[in-house]
């Protein structure tokens, strides 16, 4: 018999899992490497107390873990505003490419237990980890408000500071912008420029490396993070808008650069005059 403590559930449902910013599918994704995954599901009714737990193994059931999901009171992300909301995270440190995960739900309402498993079936995943493929470097000479100039990016870059010479009264701003391939990201269909912004700045960090934003040559070297511009056959567009630094005043002379991404924040992936670990040789603005 139903107590006053409790109330029945009626709906266990509506589950979605989240990795790096991307919301991901139940059967044929998996989460990222260096990042928790979230998962979000909801109830009916709108009731705080219902004791659900995530159950999941890695080592072929040897091992059960269970975290608890908690409520909580967003109405922003329900399907329905009479359920309620519940999320679980796993940390980081528990997603590994060779760990082979198994896991589903149950809830417990104080008069019995429910359960989301696929059927029976529970649902799987392999992490898996975030990798950089063909960035590609062009350059946008932007003279506003109506031409934009877009080609190869010169060796080295040369930036007089005194553009309204040549544009008259004209602003004049410089861009580098970069694409890269990120499978599992850059590649996949997103319903609303808001995730896809949060996709291009949560799983990938994209910054410029430069002694130019200390404003002197070959003194100490800083970053900046680009600017995401868009999505465009399968890879994401970034930008670095130099026009800022030189509203800064640097001194003239020869600046050093590159392009990195990483998504921890401490492996990174170069783009000079090559890419990869190293990135080749610095590429360079000369300033006058």
């Amino acid at each position: 018999m139903q107590t006053s403590m409790h109330k029945s559930m009626h709906y266990l449902g509506n589950v979605k899992i989240s990795s790096a910013g991307v919301n991901l599918s139940l059967f044929n994704d998996a989460p990222f490497v260096g990042f928790p995954l979230k998962i979000y599901l909801e109830t009916y009714p709108s009731y705080p107390g219902f004791d659900i737990v995530l159950v999941y193994t890695r080592d072929g059931f040897s091992t059960l873990t269970k975290r608890q999901f908690v409520y909580l009171p967003d109405k922003r992300r329900l399907s329905n505003p009479n359920n309620a909301l519940y999320a679980v995270e796993i940390p980081p440190h528990e997603l590994n490419t060779y760990d082979t995960f198994e896991w589903w739900i149950e809830a417990f309402d104080g008069n019995k237990i429910s359960y989301y498993s696929n059927y029976g079936n529970n649902f799987r995943f392999r992490p898996r980890k975030i990798q950089f493929f063909s960035p590609h470097l062009e350059y946008a000479k932007i003279i506003l408000p109506q031409e934009c100039i877009i080609n190869a990016l010169p060796e080295p870059l040369v930036i007089e500071k005194e553009q309204k010479k040549e544009h008259e009264d004209k602003i004049v701003s410089h861009e580098v912008r970069v694409s890269i391939a990120v499978p599992g990201i850059t590649d996949r269909y997103y319903p609303n420029n808001e995730d896809r912004f949060v996709a291009a700045s949560i799983a990938i960090k994209a910054e410029a490396y430069s002694d130019i934003f200390s404003g002197v040559p070959d003194k100490e070297f800083l970053s900046f993070p680009l600017s995401f511009r868009s999505q465009k056959d399968g890879k994401f567009e970034y930008a670095w808008n130099l026009q800022p630094v030189l509203i800064c005043n640097p001194k003239p002379g020869r600046y050093s650069y590159k392009i990195r991404f990483s998504s921890d924040g401490e492996n990174w992936y170069w783009l000079g005059t090559q890419e990869g670990p190293l990135g080749g040789r610095d590429r360079a603005i000369i300033i006058k």
